[in-house]
């Protein structure tokens, strides 16, 4: 669907007066500023408009990764989101506006109401790292048991395909709460396969930590495991068809958006020998187009998304996918009638080591945005705005919500971003797994090598890592139920 026209069925979805996000404070908690978005804050025709192009400009941020990111550290991540609270360990990464919840850690007594709503903080565990599990079979055992002791209604949806041990693989769901719950918070893992190990811990943790006994009335909180369960299984970003989820999302009976940028980059991006001759002719390659263009025009062509070159990086497709189809699915059956939505999708690979950065997915201060900000605070980023690491991208799983919640849906999304290596580390991972993909030979030592790469570009081993990618989830969902509760 293009953008006109998904403006114009946008604006007959009858959307109320935006509500004054700017007036909110957090650490206060006086929801009475927001309240106003949360009655009102439904699907505006700003909603798609981060959908309108792959196109960057020089307003976008994306090309600035890198000089953040160039430390590469936990200490040099830290230099600007450190905050020191009471409980929580010297140096953790949680963000400048820390949730309150997180500010009354264990060994404080019983949890105490974070406000008037009473959503009472988690328990955070000082092993946080056990929520994490080092393969897609091991993180989805750990989601199922966890589910199952929570009391979580669970759904398994059966992938067609195999892992690359044969095993089964599946799109998991585990729903807490009313069955016909008007307002819904749902959290979801692995949009980009391989970062599934980040998201699925996450989810897990908040299970046994137990979120259940969080929910606010009337409330229901929906994890979706492994969305993209192949990608995840076989360590790749991409689906069985090598698509870029999060880039699939667009209206394939229509003209795909225009990339030029990447038709002129792919034949560098994948060489057809990763020797040290080949890799060096396609690095002049690129360097060479950063020359003429830019880092932020270099990024915006890499990543915003592109539709013609199948076997290529960021490839949004030329048909729903599997993945696809199935989170329309799960959105019709468990948002559908909601009054209001609250939704996390959990990614890693970009921004400062640890840290994760709230990216809304709508357009910047529209309703939807608005409500964003209020229900999750003022570090909220938008790619639109020229605030986030993120490049603008098209056809994002946005797409899902804006067509499957019904007409006047208060709305609050974002993904939340985990930073784990530089920028240029990133992309040289994703090069080589598409190398892989292209003109690899399964389990040989290059294979290992490059497959090695991958798994520490979208996930930090260490465990100070895992317990700052944890309590920043925890911190993020008490706010979500926090938001639904006064919404």
């Amino acid at each position: 669907m293009q953008a006109g026209e998904i403006a114009r069925r946008l604006r007959q979805a009858g959307v109320g007066a935006d509500g004054d996000a700017g007036t909110h404070r957090r650490s206060a908690h006086p929801h009475r500023a927001g309240a106003a978005v949360g009655a009102e804050g439904g699907l505006h025709d700003g909603y798609r408009g981060q959908q309108g192009g792959a196109q960057g400009n020089r307003h976008d941020q994306g090309g600035g990764a890198e000089h953040d990111l160039a430390g590469g550290g936990l200490g040099n991540a830290g230099a600007w989101r450190r905050r020191r609270q009471p409980g929580i360990p010297a140096g953790l990464l949680v963000g400048a506006f820390a949730h309150a919840a997180l500010r009354r850690r264990a060994g404080r007594g019983a949890p105490q109401p974070v406000g008037p709503h009473g959503i009472a903080a988690l328990e955070l565990s000082v092993g946080a790292t056990q929520h994490f599990a080092d393969s897609y079979a091991g993180a989805r055992t750990a989601f199922l048991a966890a589910a199952e002791a929570a009391g979580a209604a669970v759904e398994s949806l059966p992938h067609p395909l195999k892992g690359p041990d044969n095993e089964a693989l599946a799109t998991d769901v585990a729903r807490l709460g009313p069955a016909q719950a008007r307002k819904v918070f749902l959290a979801m893992s692995g949009t980009h396969g391989g970062e599934g190990y980040c998201g699925s811990g996450c989810q897990t943790g908040l299970l046994r930590e137990g979120l259940a006994t969080r929910l606010p009335r009337d409330t229901a909180v929906v994890l979706v495991h492994a969305i993209n369960p192949h990608g995840f299984a076989h360590l790749r970003r991409v689906t069985e068809d090598n698509v870029d989820l999060n880039r699939n999302f667009v209206d394939h009976a229509k003209p795909h958006p225009a990339n030029p940028g990447y038709a002129e980059l792919h034949p560098h991006l994948i060489p057809t020998d990763w020797d040290e001759a080949g890799r060096a002719a396609a690095d002049r390659g690129l360097a060479a187009f950063v020359a003429r263009h830019g880092g932020a025009a270099y990024q915006q062509a890499v990543s915003g998304g592109q539709y013609t070159h199948a076997d290529g990086l960021f490839f949004g497709g030329r048909a729903p996918t599997w993945s696809n189809r199935t989170l329309r699915a799960l959105v019709a059956r468990h948002c559908a009638g909601a009054a209001a939505v609250a939704f996390i999708d959990f990614h890693t690979g970009l921004g400062p080591r640890g840290y994760g950065e709230p990216i809304s997915i709508t357009d910047p201060d529209c309703p939807a945005d608005k409500l964003t900000r209020a229900w999750f605070g003022p570090e909220v980023t938008n790619p639109m705005a020229g605030t986030s690491t993120s490049a603008r991208v098209v056809g994002t799983v946005a797409e899902a919500f804006a067509d499957g919640l019904a007409p006047g849906t208060a709305f609050a999304g974002l993904a939340l971003e985990y930073g784990t290596l530089p920028l240029g580390q990133v992309l040289e991972a994703l090069r080589g797994d598409h190398y892989l993909a292209c003109h690899g030979t399964p389990g040989s030592a290059q294979w290992r090598e490059l497959k090695a790469r991958m798994r520490a570009a979208f996930y930090g081993e260490e465990a100070a890592w895992k317990t700052s990618v944890f309590t920043r989830a925890a911190d993020f969902a008490l706010r979500a139920l926090d938001g639904l509760a006064q919404a």
